[in-house]
């Protein structure tokens, strides 16, 4: 067949049936949690159908145990590539493992612990107890063909054993299956490390966490901060993570994305709104004020002016929303040609697509803009000398506008804000570019980010 990859494989694998008797004695050299591995996504109730398929001797599926020698403990560790679930609850009803150590949120480490304290193996009857040892659960055991000290032989294809494994039965979420493929890469670490600052901005419900959405949208918020630009997320996501990202790229991305929280934290919008409920509106909102802050706006203290309209934004979208599913078609018609319906037309297909988001951006910017604006600066117009200071730091002498870049002479260049100055923006050389005469005049006070200073 010719799908068949026929490579030599560096791993060999091995089957047996081992009781749970026998897997409790090595439970010490078991690691639940391996870095590929994904979150603790079983409910109580699927908990509780495990236990009673082991009390009534029903059949279970394999779990697989990747063998290794672990240098700073020196002793062999048992990674459980599949079967954690499983193992969790066996450990777990038996109480070696304790609710504390499962990664799920308070809520559901609340019921877990209720359900232990109600449902354990202390509960059983002397029969039971010895069926419940007796139990067999069958085993694969995978180990490395080269296991000398130093040799990385034969990882690819435990990961890739992982993958195919879980992508049977419950499948992998796109996160899980990042989670494993691209372990070891530095942008995946901090979005893990991050997740939880983003959990502090948005309403994520706990099954989401456990399939690491959080990982997965915060992931996506540092690459757009890295590449500063709005993402297609169907193909953005993977392709970035072939690429390095350096150190310094990803210490700045950490800085303006803890910022960038910080500033929704301190809009305090309620999870009530869209903006904190759905993760495609909470990227326009991020990639909103991650735009504004890097063509440099101050986001002043008029946060209750910004919440005030974001709010009712979003309680007009909800209106919206009501009325086209009641077909309501002549209400609608009147607000065809508004933001709010603009912003929700966006929403109803390829939500996430790179135009779609973008809309949504723009639409979010404006209304931000207008409630953060200062008072305007005393002075409109650039002086000569601040001319000079951008010409000479400008490179190549470029208009700025995008679908320009004329090469400019001294005598019909002129300078234009990045911020308008109607908007707020300080007639500074910080906020100041190079435009062409024609462009200048028809720029105004439009879409302002779109000239941005480049290197020119």
């Amino acid at each position: 067949m010719e799908d068949i990859d026929n490579a030599d494989r560096l791993i060999r694998v091995s089957y047996n049936n081992q009781t749970l008797q026998s897997l409790n004695e090595i439970y010490k050299s078991l690691n639940l949690n391996p870095a590929f591995q994904r979150k603790s996504v079983w409910e109580i109730s699927d908990r509780r159908k495990f236990i009673k398929t082991i009390l009534e001797g029903m059949p279970c599926p394999t779990a697989f145990l990747f063998k290794r020698w672990d240098k700073r403990r020196k002793c062999y560790i048992n990674d459980v590539i599949d079967g954690k679930q499983r193992l969790e609850t066996v450990f777990l009803f038996c109480k070696k493992l304790s609710p504390d150590k499962i990664q799920v949120s308070p809520e559901r480490k609340k019921k877990l612990k209720e359900l232990i304290e109600n449902y354990n193996f202390s509960k059983l009857s002397s029969i039971q107890q010895k069926n419940f040892w007796n139990f067999l659960i069958p085993t694969g055991h995978i180990e490395l063909k080269d296991e000398s000290e130093g040799s990385n032989q034969g990882i690819a294809d435990i990961i890739e054993a992982f993958v195919r494994i879980n992508t049977q039965g419950r499948p992998l979420s796109n996160q899980e299956r990042r989670n494993a493929e691209y372990i070891d890469k530095p942008v995946l670490k901090l979005a893990k490390e991050l997740s939880k600052k983003f959990n502090d901005v948005f309403y994520m419900s706990s099954e989401q966490k456990g399939r690491m959405k959080d990982t997965e949208i915060t992931l996506e918020l540092l690459i757009s901060i890295n590449k500063n630009e709005i993402l297609n997320k169907k193909s953005a996501i993977d392709k970035a993570l072939g690429v390095e990202i350096s150190n310094r790229e990803l210490k700045t991305a950490k800085t303006r994305f803890l910022k960038i929280c910080k500033i929704i934290k301190t809009l305090d919008l309620g999870k009530n709104t869209r903006f904190i409920r759905k993760t495609s509106d909470f990227y326009s909102l991020f990639t909103a004020i991650m735009e504004l802050e890097h063509a440099g706006f101050i986001f002043h203290k008029n946060y209750e002016k910004a919440k005030q309209e974001l709010s009712g934004f979003s309680s007009r979208i909800a209106e919206i929303t009501v009325a086209h599913q009641n077909r309501e078609f002549s209400y609608l018609k009147k607000f065809t040609n508004t933001p709010f319906y603009k912003y929700w037309s966006t929403t109803q297909k390829t939500t996430d697509s790179k135009e779609y988001r973008k809309m949504r951006c723009e639409i979010l910017k404006e209304i931000l803009l207008r409630a953060f604006s200062k008072k305007k600066d005393k002075t409109r117009l650039f002086s000569i000398a601040q001319k000079e200071q951008v010409w000479q730091r400008s490179k190549n002498k470029k208009c700025s506008y995008p679908i320009c870049e004329k090469t400019l002479q001294w005598e019909n260049a002129t300078i234009d804000h990045i911020i308008p100055w109607s908007q707020g923006g300080p007639t500074d050389v910080s906020n100041a570019q190079l435009m062409c005469k024609s462009h200048n005049s028809m720029k105004r006070d439009k879409d302002f980010s779109k000239f941005f200073i480049s290197d020119h």
